[in-house]
């Protein structure tokens, strides 16, 4: 794993009363991850004529036998991929986010703060060396392997007949990117009511604000990954899409309602 992370955050006082601030910050990271090697775990059923050439002479009698009146028979194969080494795994991320904003003093008892946020995340996936589902298929029946060319025959039904150029033969390769983004507009005003508003020694402290909000997601996924057409993912990861937009008013307040020496404080907090 590598990560790069850089940030900066500045604030600039226009006047006494007013500040612009920034602030930025961006991360990569890169993970190559080494998994154990794929295989066909019993994940599908293959339909094999029952005189099919990759069975041992002795294979191909007994099911003739036992299916005298079929001409193929159904079977699951659980093998793990030895011969052709192991999975690899390769993530990468890229994080952005920035934010620009404004604070400052309405007057010596009301304040401000005014702030945009923009953040993104992209994400890419590639999956390396998973055993490629319809190249097995073809690989371990006679009929369609001798007309495809470009097949070498998966011996997996010989013991130890698998070699590492067969094995190499049969894998595929897996990918799909993503992106999170969310921007955020938001701001608040906070401050004291006025002393003829209080209900003890301290009057009310409010604030009211508001944030608009706005999350979108997009993974998209080629043919191999939403297919899955990988025996070693465990079933189809496909593409999706979705966005959550969100607008909000916001109130708080703590009143003080008893200042007491002898009684104690009481204080109301609201919010809404």
């Amino acid at each position: 794993d590598e990560r790069w992370s850089v940030g900066a955050m500045v604030d600039y006082e226009i006047s006494d009363t007013t500040t612009v601030y920034g602030e930025f910050m961006f991360n990569s990271d890169a993970t190559r991850g080494q998994i154990a090697e794929s295989g066909t775990f019993f994940a599908e059923e293959y339909l094999l004529p029952v005189d099919n050439a990759y069975f041992p002479e002795a294979f191909q009698a007994s099911l003739a036998e036992l299916f005298p009146d079929s001409d193929n028979v159904g079977m699951y194969i659980g093998k793990r991929n030895v011969e052709g080494g192991q999975r690899v795994s390769v993530i990468n991320h890229d994080a952005l986010r920035t934010v620009v904003g404004v604070e400052g003093e309405i007057n010596d008892s009301w304040s401000y703060n005014v702030s945009y946020q923009y953040s993104q995340t992209t994400s890419s996936n590639t999956y390396l060396n998973d055993f490629f589902a319809p190249k097995i298929k073809t690989a371990v029946n006679s009929t369609l392997c001798e007309a495809d060319s470009s097949c070498i025959p998966y011996q997996v039904f010989t013991y130890q007949g698998v070699t590492p150029e067969m094995a190499a033969n049969l894998t595929g390769v897996a990918s799909m990117v993503g992106t999170v983004s969310q921007s955020v507009t938001g701001g608040y005003v906070t401050g004291v009511l006025p002393a003829a508003m209080a209900l003890a020694d301290d009057a009310p402290i409010v604030v009211l604000g508001f944030e608009i909000r706005d999350d979108n997601y997009e993974r998209i996924a080629d043919t191999v990954y939403s297919e899955g057409q990988l025996l070693g993912q465990g079933g189809a990861t496909p593409s999706v899409a979705g966005s959550i937009e969100v607008t909000e008013l916001y109130f708080e307040a703590s009143i003080p309602v008893m200042q007491d020496e002898d009684a104690g404080d009481l204080t109301v907090d609201l919010g809404y």
